[in-house]
């Protein structure tokens, strides 16, 4: 199956559009990755480093999501992020059950390329929305959408990013944007790193 590239989206490609024999043929984990108004593409699970996952498609874009946060971008657009980390831990590591606490607020820092912005400081506040039917992969699924209210003071940027997680705490479809220089990036789960599950 040839894979679409992100680069290949730029220059008009119509969505990727996977059907469930190719998803069960797939030998990796995968994902849909869309940004902003651009094609979906396809992006496969290339490497696993503790808890990152490493996401790179054909032309060697490359997403770095931990616990279903991206932490990192290579080669997406005129800016990257270099790296996002929590101060005191995921928030997503923790489940739906801390996320349901009352004023759930958490701070970080963000570093962006080539820009040279490096720490600047963000804080995401998160609400548990509730139940919600969402298409996954052809299949409907019943998750919790989780909404990030997030912001970058020093760029004056502020925006409210969605996740959409299963009963266990794992994402399956987000909506990030994390820099006012990045659009908003859409990741759906096509075939789930079995180890996430577990």
């Amino acid at each position: 199956m040839a894979y679409q590239t992100l680069q290949d989206a730029v220059f008009g490609a119509p969505d990727v559009v996977v059907t469930d024999q190719q998803i069960a043929k797939l030998p990796y984990a995968a994902n849909y990755m869309k940004m902003g108004e651009l094609p979906q593409a396809l992006v496969i699970l290339a490497k696993v480093e503790g808890e990152d996952r490493l996401w790179a498609s054909q032309g060697d874009e490359i997403l770095v999501t931990r616990f279903g946060h991206i932490v990192r971008t290579d080669i997406l657009s005129d800016t990257n992020i270099e790296e996002l980390r929590f101060v005191k831990g995921n928030p997503l590591e923790k489940g739906l059950a801390s996320l349901k606490q009352h004023n759930y607020q958490v701070n970080g820092l963000i570093s962006s390329m080539p820009d040279y912005q490096f720490d600047l400081p963000f804080s995401a506040h998160y609400q548990v929305k509730g139940s919600v039917t969402v298409v996954i992969a052809n299949k409907i699924q019943n998750l919790t959408q989780v909404d990030e209210h997030y912001s970058v003071p020093e760029l004056d940027f502020y925006t409210v990013n969605h996740y959409w997680l299963n009963d266990r705490g794992v994402v399956f479809k987000s909506q990030q944007q994390l820099l006012p220089t990045l659009p908003m990036i859409t990741i759906t789960t096509l075939k789930p790193y079995i180890q996430d599950l577990q």
